[in-house]
């Protein structure tokens, strides 16, 4: 009797840690689908914890092909304010990428302690290329607490 006491309760357990791992990666993917159709959602105060997940600029630049990018190029930023460490931050990407790069120049980031506001740029690329299709549309910044901040992605050309 003891024996399936402890099967169930080890069942449970595991059951709990399965849908707790799922579930952000659920959230992660109703964030791609919401910013698909459009939808802006910032993590404000009061959300989880306190948690702040602003995202102030999503775009995605395509330069034709000139002397400067003989085949094109495509560049991509997203720009960030919160006040989640680095570390914490569990996507910071698009629909194409979990985790994008960091900017380090000092005038793109800033990264403070909390409770303080970092501003944070992200960025990823495709060289050699112009098409426009190959832009990200959508921008995810995730805590590993479940706070989500998501904004379609703006097209520039140049």
């Amino acid at each position: 009797m003891v024996e399936y006491a402890l099967v169930l309760v080890l069942v449970a357990l595991g059951s709990i840690v399965i849908l707790g791992l799922a579930g952000v990666g659920v959230q992660r993917l109703y964030g791609v689908v919401s910013g698909v159709m459009g939808a802006r959602r910032q993590a404000g105060d009061g959300a989880i914890s306190g948690q702040v997940i602003n995202i102030t600029g999503a775009s995605c630049y395509v330069y034709a092909p000139s002397g400067v990018f003989p085949s094109g190029y495509i560049g991509y930023f997203l720009k960030v304010e919160t006040n989640i460490p680095l570390d914490q931050l569990n996507t910071a990407g698009t629909e194409q990428t979990l985790m994008l790069s960091v900017n380090n120049n000092p005038d793109q980031t800033t990264i403070v302690a909390p409770p303080g506001t970092s501003h944070i740029t992200f960025e990823g690329s495709v060289p050699n290329s112009a098409d426009s299709s190959l832009c990200p549309r959508v921008a995810i910044v995730q805590s590993i607490q479940g706070s989500i901040a998501v904004r379609p992605v703006d097209i520039e050309y140049h």
